[in-house]
Order: C-alpha cells, then structure tokens, then sequence
C-alpha cells in the first residue's frame, strides 16, 4: 500500500501544478454497481461496489503541446481494499510541419483500438470490451504513437503507428529488451450521409513479444504475440448503432508451438428519444443488448465461452446514466454451469 501512498501524494503535488497553468481541466468519472448472482446454489448473493473511478486532468501547455495525467481507482487483488493506479501520463506534440494532421504522444498512453471499440461499445461503465476483458490487449502501455489524419480539414480517415513496451499500466515492469509494433487505422465512409455520418470502421495490426524473461537460449520469435483486429459501428440517425469487434490472436508457446485465439462481439443500441418525442419519461431511455463469442484455444475442443447481456439504460442528464441489465456467463463444457447475473450500474461525470 505504501507504493499507492507514495503516488497519491505526488499526484496532489502535479495536479496543484497544473491547475495554476493555463487553460487546465480536472474531471473525474465513477462508475457503481449493484449485483444480484442468480445462477443456480448462489442463494441470491448480492453486493454493492465501485467498479472503477477515475479522475483526469488535462492541461494545454501551448497552442501545440498538451498533458494528460489520469489516476484509475480499482480493487486490485493484491490489495484488502481499492488501489490508486497511474492509467495515463503523456505528452502530445502537433508539430507545426504536420500542418495540423500529424499528433505525436509519448509516454503511459491509451492503445488505439481499445480506444476507439470503447467508442463504439458505448456501456463501457458496464462491460468492458471483449478485446479488454479477454486481455487480448492492454488499453494503456508505454510508448510513443504517431498518428496521422488524411484528406482535408475536416479529416474522416486516420492512420497510424505505436511503438510500445508491451507490459499493461497495471503491470508496468519490462522483462526483455523487446518492443511491440502497433498499425492503425480508422475511416468514417459514411460522413458525407446524414443518416449515418456517425459511423465509422477501423481496425490494427499488432505484432510483438510476450513480456516474459528470455533466457539465453530463447527466441524471441517463439514467444510472439500478434494480433488482427477489425470493429466498427453503423449508427442510424439519432436511431440505433449496430457494432462488432472481432479479434484474432496468436501466441508463442515455445518453439514451434503456436496458439490461436478468437474473440468476437456484437452489440446494439436502441435510442427511444426519436420513437417518444412526446414522452419526457421514454425519451432519456435505451434498449441494449450484446453477444461475445470467446475461443481462448482454436485447438482444444469445449473451451469456448459465450457472454450475453441485455438491458435497459437510462440517462436524464449528461452528467449521468444508468441501467438494468441481465448477464449470462455460457461455457461450451457441459460440465460447467452458465453464470447468472442481475445488475444495475451507474456511471457518474464530474
């Protein structure tokens, strides 16, 4: 806990700092449970939490360099208690050669994809992503990212390229002298279309090295970690979004022996706002729904994984949401009975 104590005060001490600099911005978010385990001899268990809370503060140093530092409160399991831990910590630099299209970051920083599937799985204070949850990818690392925007001033296409540790903000020690390359890309096809101006697709190609210690007489190629991605959301008007995230993942098990891995989501939103006009009460609400299929081995029969949930969110004011949501956890093993559970969540922005 003492590590925790250490980077809370130091935390107080940059944010006080950056307060007193020009055009600064604190803002925080807290997201709250209640759950309800209904799955069959779990005697209607139930329990309050905190699933997360976040505080950010974001400081524009010049007209072309801007800081982000953001703290992520979180029950970690080596912990009797909720932990504060650095998520993000980077510096962004729009160089005046890149004519306002290049943006270089450098520090802890948010993973470009896990970003952008956030973006369009909107329930994140509910869910995480399967690509997060499956810990396909980390959704912070240190590194330093290039990112650039094609077309005109108003861009709808972007691209661009990470070099990264390859640990997780949570799990920061480096164990070998290798990096992870991460491509990207992200267009908006639709935008000149009304109706659908707001969807967009994008997707990356990630390749590097498990953070694990090579001794002497290993390969790093043996233990490699690649991923292929693609997501995207075509949103109707101010109607309904329909999105997926499909990932595929092979990983080093040794010389010669790779294993492969696939996570697929879909999901949808059905915003009641242009179906109820006249009803103030059905217009702040949503209808939710998502299936995730997860294959943690291609190889190994009955040890798939399936997640449902659906649900009804509700969200009066901005600063504000909430929903009822059911989930169920199915297991392809017959052996293992599916997982059941009632949930209300709450997220709250300050």
């Amino acid at each position: 806990m003492r590590k925790s104590l250490v980077f809370a005060v130091m935390f107080i001490a940059i944010l006080g700092v950056s307060i007193s600099a020009s055009e600064t911005t604190v803002k925080g978010k807290i997201y709250g449970h209640w759950m309800m385990d209904m799955t069959d001899g779990a005697d209607s268990f139930n329990e309050f939490g905190l699933t997360r809370s976040y505080i950010t503060a974001k400081s524009k140093l010049s007209e072309r360099t801007f800081v982000r530092i953001t703290t992520d409160l979180r029950d970690l399991s080596n912990y009797d208690g909720y932990a504060i831990v650095l998520k993000y910590a980077y510096f962004d630099w729009n160089p005046t050669f890149g004519k306002d299209k290049l943006m270089i970051r450098f520090g802890l920083q948010p993973t470009y994809y896990i970003g952008l599937t956030y973006k369009a799985w909107s329930q994140g204070y509910i869910v995480r992503t399967i690509s997060d949850k499956n810990e396909f990818l980390t959704s912070s690392d240190f590194g330093a990212s290039f990112t650039y925007k094609l077309g005109e001033e108003k861009t709808t296409t972007e691209i661009g390229l990470a070099i990264l540790n390859g640990t997780s903000y949570s799990d920061v020690t480096e164990l070998n002298k290798q990096k992870d390359i991460n491509l990207y890309a992200m267009v908006m096809p639709f935008s000149n279309y009304e109706d659908l101006k707001n969807s967009f697709f994008f997707g990356q190609f990630y390749m590097g090295t498990q953070n694990r210690v090579m001794g002497a007489t290993d390969d790093a190629d043996d233990y490699k970690n690649q991923i292929i991605s693609f997501a995207g959301l075509l949103a109707y008007r101010s109607l309904f979004d329909i999105g997926f995230d499909a990932n595929f993942r092979t990983y080093g098990d040794g010389p010669g022996d790779d294993d492969k891995s696939n996570a697929m989501s879909f999901f949808g939103t059905l915003h009641l706002a242009e179906l109820a006009e006249n009803n103030p009460s059905l217009r702040t609400l949503n209808l939710f729904g998502r299936i995730d299929i997860f294959d943690p081995n291609t190889d190994i029969d009955n040890d798939g994984e399936s997640y449902f949930i659906f649900g009804l969110e509700c969200n009066p004011i901005k600063e504000f949401r909430a929903s009822l949501n059911y989930q169920v956890n199915g297991f392809e093993n017959e052996t293992k009975n599916s997982e059941n559970y009632l949930y209300i969540n709450t997220e709250v922005n300050f």
